[in-house]
C-alpha cells in the first residue's frame, strides 16, 4: 500500500495539479484513512485554492499517520498552506522546526522539505541559506527545478540579475525537458514578469509561450489568474497583440464572479470594449475630440477619408447625433489610426472589425488551398477547441467547407475561419491537443466520430471536448499501470485509443455524477 501511495505522491509532487486524476482515482477506491488519504485530499483542495479545507485535511492526516516519511510530507504541505493563508508567524515557526530537523528527516521526504524551505526563504524574506545535504537533490529533477526557481527569485530580489536570469533559463529548460506542467507555467510566469523591465522582446516571447502552455496543460483557464496579469503587463504597450486575443480573454473574463472582476484590473480592458455586431454609435464629444487631432481642416480630411465636406461639417458641428460604423472605418483608414486602449469605444470596435476583415481574407485564401480531408480536420480541431460554441451556423459552415467564400459570414464566423488557420496561443494549445487525439484515426472513424459529435447537445459537447483534450494531456508514460473497466473499454476499442490516457481523462472529472454523464455520452459516439 505504501509503495503505491509513494508512486501516487511522486506524481502529485512532480506534476502538481496535473496529477489530479491519479488522486481522484486513489481517493475513490481507498477506504482506509491512514494519513495518505488526507494528504491527497489536501492536494486537491489546495489546487482548487481552498486552503482552509486543505489545512484541515493536513491536520487530520497528522493525527492518523503512522509513517515518519508521511509525517514530514504532511508538515511540508502544511507550511506551504500556511503561507497561502498569510499565517506567516506559524509558517516561520514550522520553518524553524523543519530546518532544525532537516538532517534527520527520511531521505524521500527530505527532498520535498528542502524545496519547501528554500521557497519559504524567498517568500517570507528569511535571510538564510538552506544547505544542500546530498547530491540526491541534483538527481531529483522536480526538486531541482523548484530549487532553481527559488534561487532565481532570490537573486533577482537581491539585484544579482545575471545569476537570476541564468537560474530562470536553467529552470525553463529543465521544466520542458522533464515535461513538468506546473513548473513550466511557474517559471515562464516568473521569468517573463521579472524580465519585462530589462528585455521587453524576450519577456513578450516568454509570455506568449506561457499562454500556450497554460491552455495546453490546464483545462480550467480561470484557475491561475497570475498568468493573465503577467500577460497584460508585458504586452500593455502592444495594443495590436492584446486586441487579437480579445475574444478568448473577454469570454474568460465573463466567467468570473463580480468580486473577481473587480480584483483583476487588466481584464476590465475587455469588459464592454468590443461589440462586433454593433454598427451605429453616439456621436460624442470624446469621439469628435479624438478624431479632430488627426486633421486641421475639413477639405484635407474629406480628401483623406473620402467623406463629403458637408457630411464632415455636420458630424463635427453637432448636427449629426449618430455615426455609422463604416464612416468610422473611413476615418481609421484615411487617417491611418492605430488606437491604444484609451481610444473611444467606436474607434476600438471598428478597428477590430477592420482587423478581422483583413485576417479573414488572408485565412480564407490559405484554407481554400487545403484538400477536403484537411479542411475537415482543421474544422474539427478548431471547433472542439473554441471556448464559445453558441453560434448555430458553425454546423452550416462544416457542411459547406468547399464553398465558404460564397457564404455571407458574420464576424463570429469570420473569427472562426481565422482561428482555423491562424489561432492565437490560447487556442493554439487546445487545438494541438485535439489534433493529437484525432491524428491516428482513420478518415472513416474520424467522420463517424464527428458526425455523432455534431448531433450531441451543447452541454454534452463541452464534456466530450474536455475528455478529448485531457486524453492528449495524459498520453504520456507515467510508469504506472491502471486497470480499465468495461464501460470505457468498449469506447477505447471502437476508436483504437490508448488505455492509460483514456482512464486518466475519465478520472479528470472529479465528481461521480460527472463521470456517469461522460460514460452515457461516450455511448452515443
Amino acid at each position: 500500500m505504501n509503495e503505491f501511495c509513494l508512486k501516487i505522491f511522486n506524481i502529485a509532487s512532480q506534476y502538481g495539479s496535473y496529477g489530479r486524476p491519479f488522486l481522484n482515482r486513489f481517493i475513490f477506491y481507498n477506504k482506509i484513512n491512514n494519513g495518505w488519504d488526507s494528504l491527497f485530499k489536501s492536494f486537491l483542495f489546495s489546487w482548487d485554492n481552498n486552503f482552509e479545507s486543505s489545512l484541515l485535511e493536513i491536520n487530520n492526516g497528522i493525527k492518523n499517520c503512522k509513517s515518519n516519511t508521511l509525517y514530514y510530507l504532511l508538515l511540508s504541505k502544511k507550511i506551504s498552506c500556511l503561507i497561502r493563508l498569510n499565517k506567516f508567524n506559524e509558517s516561520k515557526k514550522l520553518y524553524m522546526i523543519l530546518k532544525k530537523n532537516l538532517r534527520n528527516i527520511p531521505e524521500f521526504s527530505r527532498n520535498i522539505v528542502f524545496s519547501t524551505l528554500l521557497n519559504c526563504e524567498s517568500i517570507l524574506n528569511i535571510n538564510k541559506n538552506t544547505r544542500l545535504w546530498s547530491k540526491k537533490y541534483e538527481e531529483d529533477f522536480s526538486t531541482k527545478l523548484f530549487v532553481t526557481i527559488g534561487n532565481a527569485r532570490k537573486n533577482i530580489i537581491n539585484n544579482n540579475f545575471n545569476e537570476g536570469w541564468k537560474n530562470f533559463q536553467t529552470a525553463y529548460e529543465l521544466a520542458k525537458k522533464i515535461r513538468h506542467p506546473v513548473g513550466l507555467i511557474t517559471v515562464l510566469n516568473d521569468y517573463s514578469w521579472f524580465l519585462k523591465d530589462f528585455d521587453e522582446r524576450k519577456a513578450k516571447e516568454l509570455s506568449i509561450e506561457l499562454m500556450y502552455y497554460y491552455s495546453y496543460f490546464f483545462e480550467d483557464l480561470t484557475t491561475w489568474f497570475g498568468v493573465y496579469d503577467t500577460f497584460f503587463e508585458v504586452h500593455k504597450n502592444d495594443f495590436y497583440f492584446l486586441f487579437w486575443n480579445f475574444n478568448e480573454l473577454s469570454f474568460i473574463f465573463n466567467l468570473l464572479s463580480k468580486e473577481d472582476k473587480e480584483k483583476y484590473k487588466y481584464f476590465k480592458l475587455y469588459e464592454g470594449k468590443f461589440k462586433i455586431k454593433l454598427s451605429k454609435y453616439n456621436n460624442t464629444k470624446f469621439l469628435k475630440d479624438y478624431l479632430s487631432q488627426y486633421f486641421s481642416n475639413f477639405f484635407k480630411a474629406s480628401k483623406l477619408t473620402n467623406i463629403s465636406y458637408k457630411r464632415l461639417k455636420d458630424l463635427f458641428n453637432n448636427k449629426t447625433k449618430k455615426i455609422k460604423g463604416n464612416t468610422i472605418q473611413k476615418f481609421i483608414l484615411g487617417f491611418k489610426i492605430t488606437p491604444n486602449t484609451n481610444a473611444p469605444f467606436p474607434i476600438l470596435n471598428e478597428y477590430l472589425k477592420l482587423l478581422i476583415d483583413k485576417k479573414f481574407i488572408e485565412s480564407l485564401n490559405t484554407f481554400s488551398k487545403l484538400n477536403h480531408t484537411n479542411k475537415k480536420m482543421v474544422f474539427i480541431t478548431t471547433y472542439v477547441s473554441i471556448l464559445d460554441k453558441k453560434n448555430s451556423n458553425l454546423k452550416k459552415l462544416y457542411n459547406n467547407l468547399n464553398t465558404i467564400n460564397t457564404l455571407n459570414l458574420d464576424y463570429d464566423l469570420k473569427l472562426f475561419v481565422i482561428n482555423m488557420i491562424n489561432p492565437n496561443n490560447i487556442l493554439k494549445g487546445r487545438i494541438d491537443l485535439v489534433y493529437h487525439f484525432f491524428k491516428k484515426f482513420t478518415i472513416k472513424k474520424r467522420k463517424l466520430f464527428f458526425e455523432n459529435y455534431l448531433n450531441l447537445e451543447s452541454k454534452e459537447k463541452y464534456v466530450i471536448d474536455t475528455f478529448i483534450r485531457n486524453y492528449s494531456r495524459y498520453d504520456f508514460n507515467f510508469s504506472i499501470k491502471l486497470k480499465i473497466f468495461d464501460e470505457l473499454k468498449e469506447f477505447t476499442n471502437k476508436y483504437k485509443l490508448k488505455k492509460t490516457p483514456t482512464i486518466l481523462s475519465f478520472w479528470c472529472f472529479s465528481k461521480s455524477s460527472e463521470r456517469r454523464v461522460l460514460l452515457n455520452i461516450l455511448k452515443k459516439l
